[in-house]
């Protein structure tokens, strides 16, 4: 594994050995099974190589229902929280349309499947709602949602409900998951954090633990209840130790 003395070099090096783009329009050009297959397999040796990269042990608690193909759900604390998740189970994310102009962002988001929602737009939103849909029953792929929007260290922002809706509409499961890091506060990209200089401390860490817990798969029946319930669930092991080396 390669290592640098800079820690954002450090950490988008695994991004450049299998997420470069010659390769995804060659995985491209095949069938879609195939491509997909492909896309699945870079994208979780990405996400192991980031997190051991960064020093970050990650624990596992629950089965991943590897089985069930439907709408992950859960809080949002770090940038981490993508590769974390990406790790053990290949997803789509949904996220808002700009990331579409951004460079190399914008074309990775395009060739992964992204699912780009104009947030302002009913009609993104709907159409949005479908495609998550197809993807999901008739492609067998997974997405992936933080509801609340952003990161926090205790999931005190709102939920957004939408992809409750999909999943009560549309008759697909959403899988819970919550996250959380010792030391919480060192893994956390919260308040004013900047991304280079957040990594930079990351790496002077000398432990990192994550932990990411899985829920059982449902169909969303009444959906103020529900969100309720899974946002509680997440936020347990967040309010339960709101202190302590956590925050250090």
């Amino acid at each position: 594994m390669m290592t640098s003395k800079n820690p954002l070099l450090g950490t988008l090096w695994p991004m450049t050995k299998y997420f470069t783009l010659a390769n995804f329009r060659k995985l491209k050009s095949r069938d879609q099974r195939r491509w997909m297959d492909g896309r699945n397999e870079y994208l979780m040796r990405w996400a192991s190589t980031t997190m051991r990269s960064l020093g970050v042990e990650v624990e596992v608690i629950g089965e991943v229902p590897r089985d069930v193909h439907g709408i992950y759900v859960g809080n949002h604390i770090s940038y981490l929280d993508i590769p974390l998740l990406c790790s053990q189970i290949p997803v789509i994310f949904i996220a808002k349309k700009e990331l579409a102009k951004w460079p190399l962002i914008g074309s990775c988001c395009r060739l992964l499947g992204t699912v780009l929602v104009d947030r302002s737009s009913k009609e993104s939103r709907l159409q949005s709602a479908q495609l998550i849909t197809r993807k999901i029953t008739q492609d067998g792929e997974n997405i992936a949602v933080f509801p609340s929007g952003t990161t926090s260290i205790n999931e005190h922002m709102e939920w957004r409900r939408g992809s409750f809706r999909i999943s009560k509409q549309y008759s697909v499961p959403i899988i819970p998951f919550r996250i959380d890091y010792s030391p919480r506060r060192a893994a956390a990209y919260i308040d004013n954090d900047v991304f280079v200089s957040h990594i930079h401390r990351l790496r002077q860490v000398p432990k990192i633990k994550a932990t990411i817990e899985f829920g059982s798969p449902r169909v969303v029946q009444d959906i103020d209840q529900e969100v309720r319930q899974v946002r509680d669930w997440c936020r347990e092991p967040l309010l339960a130790s709101p202190g302590g080396d956590l925050l250090h």
